[in-house]
């Protein structure tokens, strides 16, 4: 073992990493050896002063392990940790904006403490609590032990220390979280990298005076654990002498220096010296061992990675196998693993270490049989490969051979009495394999080496319980409890173990001990709750279990669980509901037009201060014809498995002769996915068959779904968009909100037809704010052809707890913004398709071509994800990805290649517009990338369309555009001009003497017609076919023999195509005469104008300009008899020019139209109609020819 010998490097990072090998050797070596090792290291002088620190530290963790308790936190006490400190919080940290955002410790970091102060927490007011002193273990501050919540959440930690004289000192503080810390009001650390908590992270060169100091620490996390280690040495890293108090009154109060701040001290600890050299160095060596350091210790920031990077560049710049299997085990990529051991097992394929890695990914990757010859090949070259060998056992397993890796384990447990990792594979696979006795022989033996084991010690209890020995399960439950004292699941787990032997007081008092460390646990709360209930204490269960629901309003199984104990009411919400005798009265007001009516129809919801809510729904339709019968016979609900609960209240029929039918039938059935849409989701559908109705029967249907998320994955946000019309007439219509009356809501109604405002009033309940909303007669909507989104055409009600739409910026930018970050990967592809390119347009070009080339469109919305994207670097090695993934990756790609770009929120053209408040996420359906400096949207999911080639659904429509900085603007995206969507066509035509005629035509489209055509075109094989499809109308028989295309792989080029076709008959041919077109028909009539007014927009889609010329050559012998007369129309829809000349043997026309507006408001629809029908009354005008020869009649065009 070379570690020790290591140890001794004058290199501060290669004598810590020695002993950080050590460690991590602790499942595969006797800790007894281990122990030895680094104490021994600790105390050698020939050892650098941070690496015998580390040593210190490492072999507190190895006596705890040993079971050596009180010789573990002497030691850690010996490092001078400092364990006594006030505790404040939780304070928001959604979207990781709370580092920056002083919350009420920090503004009155210099003030004297006052405990009985409330601070605005992240979900109530919080005060400063005390530390308990046994919750620290080995010098670990664990403040997620003790606030609620401890995700997206940030706390402080405050204490004094008394320095005896005065002089030099380092602040020595590891937190996994992002982190910030104060010396007497004067902010010495800021780190906003989430990491996980090691000690010595940063060491921070201070000067103290003698006496008393201020210490205030900050963490804040995401949804990892929230903890620090802090200590004061001398600059020498030893312990600095310090008595440090949680008591407010130990607190001098400080007063601000006058002038300018004084610049923040820059850290001297290892991890800072490596982390600069990994700024400046590309030798293999120092990448090796920045990578090493970042994992061994926790150290790489979980949002923003670099240890594959740096372990990869390593690899690459001198490859050797164990750079490469380091590379292999950093990379959260498989494709980029499998890589990685490929490299390695080609440089060193007899190398055990290479083979155990190479069967381990077989293994994982959910091929076991292959794993076998490597893991095998492993043991053959190193006998002694304790990790090879559970391997080969769990592959046993996996293949079906249980029995066999039971034995195989039990034989290595042997030969490695005192190996935790091998007994704890061992015990797990004698359980599996049902061997009982093995099992618990091997618990003990995992708990004398593993004492920090809470699982062993766990089972060894329920071996206890299972033999009736009382006496043993409660010293075993005060066991478990002093492994962490941290750790609240032990608590629980106590208690249960306790109650089962009848302790029930002790259990009692287990659980109210653990609510001491953290008193706003719900799930605590309702464990003591459930106890006393069992215990018939049914006043403190009842007690208990409100507490509980107070601190989780949301969860449905406590309320059930109270509601059990007290007696039965109905919700608040669901008594919102309507008696049967009153929507009954409404049967047959509907109009008899349609098949089925709603007599009622009730939302109605109850928000909770944390933004989460349950919602009660009520609808009631009647049947009026027998398709009604049809149509209604089936009602499906859906609601999210992961996150909320579903309750069928009621599903019955009123029959039409007064009679009830309760009997229904009900199935629940999973909707994961839409193949056709390449996406994918969690959502469960409850469907709810009445296979028996007939006209005048009425449905009546009662549910509700509630959140049950331990917390809102939207910070406290809530909203709902609701329509008040449907395409069946509601005879009633109903919103109730019940929320806070502290909470302020923002609403926007919109009228329903005619103007006729929806009904609304308020009123209070205690603290609860009760407002409804109601309309009767509401209407159908109308349908119309070409009209706008729904939402422009039914009168809805939008609800939002956003004031305005920066705070959606603010909290959408924390969301996503650590997704946002290139590897080493990307920013190779970056650099390589941006060499050369000297300005951004082609830059821009090249990314977002990149990206549409390079990513398919599949959306995996599971939970968060349906807002939040996934890793680009991970959109990017999976090569797919929904619309935010791949806006995502075109921004992140801009930024690195030094162009500024946003993310961009849309709501598309389909949905239609609505008012620009209230401020809401649930109004946005698309996202895009938008680049300011040259005012340009980008659509990563338009797979053919150039970068200027704007989809029609993303014009003209509002948007949130969000930057890098958390900045917000609502805009609405431009509408091209006629002139950005411009298709050109030339067409030859020539006509023969019987009528027929043969034609060249070459056309050319710009803009989202463009894309249009690429899509219809892309297929070489099925080309002609569409193109003959898109004539035959105009053209019967028409034959296409030849086509040439270009543009259509190149999305940054106009589509231009050039084909020749034969058509038998061409025009109307009477005796020795023929009508002829000059153009294509237009049709605009038929197209947008058939109906004689209209009660919405008229919806046009892109402006678009459409230049066609024609040369038709007549056949020896004929002469043209007539010609239509030229026309130009211009007005304030577009303009339209038509003329025709004859010149020899041969007729030249031209036609332009151009339609200069994407939508027709009601009131000018008059107008565009007449506009239409002089367009299609001027193309319908014939040339009139005679031929040479006469035919048959032919009628076509």
């Amino acid at each position: 073992m070379s570690a020790p010998i290591a140890a001794r490097s004058r290199d501060a990072a290669e004598a810590e990493l020695a002993v950080l090998r050590l460690r991590g050797l602790r499942e595969w070596v006797d800790p007894s050896r281990l122990l030895s090792l680094t104490r021994a290291l600790s105390r050698d002088p020939a050892v650098l002063p941070s690496a015998r620190a580390l040593a210190t530290f490492v072999s507190a963790e190895f006596a705890r392990d040993l079971g050596e308790a009180p010789a573990a936190e002497r030691a850690a006490t010996s490092l001078g940790f400092i364990t006594r400190w006030l505790v404040a919080g939780p304070f928001d940290n959604e979207g990781r904006t709370g580092l920056d955002r002083a919350a009420g410790p920090e503004e009155q970091r210099r003030a004297r403490i006052d405990p009985e102060v409330e601070f605005p927490g992240q979900a109530r007011p919080v005060r400063w609590r005390l530390l308990p002193d046994e919750v620290a273990s080995l010098g670990r501050v664990p403040l997620d032990a003790m606030v609620r919540p401890s995700v997206n959440a940030c706390a402080y930690a405050h204490t004094t220390v008394a320095v005896a004289s005065a002089g030099p000192a380092v602040l020595r503080v590891g937190a996994s979280g992002a982190v910030r810390a104060w010396v007497d009001g004067r902010e010495v650390l800021r780190d906003p990298s989430v990491r996980r908590a090691f000690p010595d992270r940063d060491a921070l060169p201070l000067t103290l005076s003698a006496g008393a100091h201020r210490l205030l620490v900050k963490v804040c996390t995401d949804e990892r654990g929230m903890a620090f280690y802090a200590r004061l040495t001398r600059p020498d890293g030893t312990a600095l002498r310090v008595e440090a108090s949680a008591d407010p009154a130990a607190a001098p109060a400080r007063t601000a220096p006058g002038g300018e701040a004084p610049a923040m001290p820059a850290s001297t600890s290892t991890f800072a010296r490596l982390r600069a050299l990994s700024e400046r160095s590309t030798r293999a060596e120092d990448l090796e061992r920045v990578a090493r350091y970042l994992v061994l210790t926790g150290s790489d920031d979980s949002n923003d990675p670099h240890a594959a990077d740096f372990a990869e560049r390593s690899a690459q710049a001198a490859p050797t196998s164990v750079r490469w299997m380091l590379a292999a085990a950093t990379t959260p990529d498989r494709g980029r693993r499998m890589e990685a051991l490929r490299q390695a097992y080609a440089l060193a394929p007899a190398d055990p270490r290479v083979l155990l890695a190479v069967g381990r990914d077989r293994r994982g990757g959910g091929y076991a049989e292959e794993a076998l010859p490597f893991l095998e090949a492993s043991l053959r070259a190193d006998d002694l490969g304790l990790e090879a060998a559970v391997e080969h056992a769990r592959v046993l397993e996996t293949i079906g051979l249980p029995l066999a890796a039971f034995e195989e384990l039990s034989a290595l447990a042997a030969r490695a009495p005192r190996a935790p990792g091998v007994l704890r594979a061992a015990m797990h696979m004698a359980e599996r394999a049902q061997q009982g006795a093995s099992a618990q022989r091997l618990r003990r033996s995992l708990s004398q080496v593993r004492a920090g084991d809470a699982e062993a010690w766990e089972a060894l209890a329920r071996d206890a319980r299972q033999r009736g020995d009382r006496a043993a399960v409660t010293a075993l439950a005060d066991e478990i409890v002093g492994l962490d004292r941290g750790r609240l699941d032990a608590y629980s787990t106590a208690a249960e173990l306790l109650e089962s032997v009848g302790e029930g007081d002790r259990a009692v008092a287990t659980l109210a001990r653990a609510l001491e460390i953290a008193p706003e646990e719900p799930a605590l709360w309702s464990a003591k709750g459930s106890l006393e209930e069992r215990l018939a204490r049914v006043d403190a269960a009842r007690e208990s279990l409100q507490r509980a629901l107070l601190l989780r309003p949301q969860d449905a199984t406590i309320r059930r669980h109270l509601e059990a104990l007290a007696p039965a009411q109905a919700r608040p919400d669901e008594t919102e509901a309507e008696a049967a005798t009153a929507f009954l009265e409404r049967r047959g007001a509907a109009e008899a037009t349609f098949n089925v009516a709603t007599l009622t129809e009730l939302t109605a919801r109850t928000v909770y201060a944390n933004g989460l809510s349950g919602t009660f729904r009520q609808i009631a339709y009647e049947v009026r014809t027998p398709q009604g019968a049809r149509d209604g016979r089936a009602y499906t609900m859906q609601y999210d498995p992961d996150s909320q609960r579903f309750a069928l209240r009621a599903a019955r029929v009123h029959r039409r002769d007064g009679g009830v039918q309760e009997g229904t039938q009900v199935q629940e059935f999973s909707s994961t996915s839409d193949p056709s849409a390449r996406m994918y989701f969690n959502n469960r559908v409850v469907q709810v068959t009445f296979p028996d109705l007939r006209p005048g029967d009425v449905v009546e249907l009662q549910w509700r779904v509630d959140d049950v998320s331990p917390r809102n994955a939207f910070a406290d946000y809530f909203g709902d968009f609701q329509f008040i019309q449907a395409n069946v007439p509601r005879e009633r219509w109903r919103y109730v909100l019940r929320s806070p009356s502290a909470r302020e809501m923002f609403v926007h109604v919109a009228s329903l037809p005619g103007g006729r405002a929806v009904t609304a009033s308020t009123r209070a309940e205690g603290d609860v704010s009760v407002r409804t909303w109601s309309a009767d007669s509401v209407p159908a909507v109308a349908p119309e052809d070409h009209a706008p989104g729904y939402a422009e055409r039914a009168a809805y009600l939008h609800v939002s707890t956003y004031r305005d739409w920066a705070a959606v910026g603010r909290w959408y930018w924390g969301l996503v913004r650590d997704q946002l970050v290139a590897d080493d990967r990307l920013r190779a592809v970056v650099r390589e398709i941006t060499r050369g390119l000297t300005d951004d347009r082609s830059k821009v070009r090249a990314i977002y071509n990149w990206v549409i080339t390079h990513t398919r469109y599949v959306a995996l919305e599971f939970g968060i994800h349906g807002f939040k994207p996934y890793l680009v670097a991970q959109v990017c090695a999976r090569g797919f990805g929904d619309c935010k993934d791949k806006a995502s990756v075109i921004v992140t790609m801009l930024r690195e290649a030094g162009i500024e770009a946003s993310l961009v929120l849309l709501r598309t053209r389909a949905n239609g517009n609505i008012a620009t408040e209230p401020a809401s996420l649930a109004v946005f359906d698309h996202a895009i990338a938008y680049v300011p400096s040259l005012d340009l949207f980008l659509d990563g999911t338009a797979q053919h369309s150039g970068m200027d080639e704007l989809p029609g659904g993303d014009q003209g429509v509002m948007a949130l555009v969000v930057n890098t900085r958390g900045e917000a603007r609502l805009v609405e995206t431009p509408v091209y001009t006629p002139e950005r969507n411009r298709t050109t066509a030339t067409a030859e035509v020539t006509l023969r003497s019987d009528g027929g005629a043969s034609m060249t035509v070459q056309q050319e489209l710009r803009g989202p017609n463009a894309a249009g055509a690429r899509n219809l075109l892309e297929a070489q094989a099925t080309r002609v076919e569409r193109i003959e499809d898109d004539l035959r109308e105009l053209l019967p028989g028409v034959r296409v023999t030849s086509v040439r295309a270009e543009g259509l792989d190149d999305v940054e080029r106009p589509v231009r195509l050039t084909y020749e076709a034969t058509v038998p008959t061409i025009g109307t041919r009477q005796g020795d005469t023929v009508l002829l077109y000059g153009a294509s028909p237009v049709q605009l009539t038929r197209r947008f104008a058939t109906r004689s007014t209209r009660a919405h927009d008229l919806v046009l889609g892109v402006p678009s300009m459409v230049e066609e010329t024609r040369t038709i050559r007549l056949p020896a012998g004929a002469s043209v008899l007539e010609v239509p007369p030229p026309v130009r129309l211009e007005g304030p829809f577009g303009r339209f020019e038509y003329a025709i000349t004859a010149q020899g043997a041969s007729l030249s026309v031209r036609r332009v139209t151009v339609l200069s507006r994407d939508r027709v408001h009601p009131n000018e629809y008059g107008a565009f109609r007449e506009f239409c029908q002089a367009v299609d009354d001027a193309v319908a005008r014939r040339i009139v020819l005679r031929l040479p020869q006469a035919g048959r009649t032919e009628v076509t065009r």
